[in-house]
């Protein structure tokens, strides 16, 4: 989350109003997306964001644009934009395993 002054935080959860200068929830509760999570083949989509292991040792989060925003290696390393390990390289999600 956001530290925001006195020590409240901010999260996906709630939002501020704009013009009211604090922390509220407006009595909204939850925000619910319009889209919704899609599963696939090794694979969850969460709108424009592709989390898929695209090798047995190898998991891509990618964006639709695809920019690869992370790799991380069966080992515990982690690397960059390798476009060749993005998740919409294959563009069908396939079936859920």
């Amino acid at each position: 989350g956001t530290d925001l002054p006195g020590g409240k935080s901010l999260n996906g959860f709630d939002y501020l109003t704009e013009g009211q200068g604090d922390y509220l929830t407006g009595g909204q509760g939850l925000t619910y997306s319009t889209q919704p999570v899609i599963f696939g083949d090794r694979t969850v989509q969460i709108q424009d964001w592709r989390i898929r292991q695209v090798s047995s040792d190898l998991l891509s989060v990618t964006n639709e644009n695809g920019n690869v925003s992370r790799i991380y290696r069966s080992d515990g390393t982690m690397r960059g934009n390798v476009k060749e390990w993005g998740g919409y390289v294959i563009e069908d999600l396939g079936e859920p395993t």
